[in-house]
C-alpha cells in the first residue's frame, strides 16, 4: 500500500483506474463529500467502487437520508444509514 493517506476527487469524475483507487479494505476509512442538495431534495450515489471481490458505496436514499455500505467477498457486510435526512443547501 503506497504511503498516501488522502485522495480527493472533483465531483465530475467518471470513472478512476484500478491503482489509482484507495485500498480499504481491512482497514478504517472515512468519506467525505460536499454535495449541495437543492430544496425538495435529491437522491443518488455520490462516490461508489466495487469488483467481483466486493466494494463500498455512498448515496442518498429517496427519504434523503445519507447511506453506506461496505462488502467483502459477501463475507463481510456492513451498512449505515443517517437518522435524519441530508439538509438542504443553505440549511444552518
Amino acid at each position: 500500500m503506497p504511503t498516501q493517506t488522502r485522495f480527493s476527487f472533483a465531483g465530475d469524475v467518471q470513472n478512476i483506474q484500478r491503482g489509482m483507487v484507495p485500498r480499504i479494505m481491512g482497514r478504517s476509512y472515512a468519506i467525505e463529500a460536499v454535495v449541495d442538495i437543492p430544496e425538495g431534495g435529491a437522491e443518488g450515489v455520490l462516490v461508489a467502487n466495487a469488483d467481483f471481490i466486493g466494494g463500498w458505496s455512498l448515496w442518498v436514499d429517496g427519504d434523503g437520508k445519507l447511506n453506506h455500505t461496505y462488502s467483502w467477498l459477501g463475507v463481510e457486510r456492513y451498512k449505515q444509514v443517517s437518522d435524519t435526512p441530508v439538509p438542504p443547501a443553505g440549511t444552518p
